[in-house]
């Protein structure tokens, strides 16, 4: 799903930029799959992945961190351990 996710955006014809955070474990696995996707784009494409540790990355997909539920504050988040109720 994410990679149809990822080619769907590579297909938009202004820039799109596509944010995460979350487990270090596949963090070089992501910066090396966002840079293929940012070569072989035609459209303007930014991919940014920070390494923070699953639970930050959990706390700011899930917008916990911030108080506003109003905006994202990524558009994904990796974690290698389960999501709480």
């Amino acid at each position: 799903r994410n990679v149809c996710s990822l080619a769907a955006l590579a297909a938009v014809s202004h820039a799109q930029s596509l944010h995460g955070s979350g487990t270090t474990n596949p963090s070089k696995f992501f910066w090396k799959i966002m840079d293929m996707f940012e070569a072989s784009s035609v459209a303007d494409i930014s991919m940014t992945y920070r390494a923070v540790g699953s639970g930050t990355g959990q706390k700011e997909f899930s917008q916990k961190t911030s108080g506003d539920f109003t905006a994202p504050l990524t558009d994904f988040g990796s974690g290698d351990i389960p999501m709480p109720s």
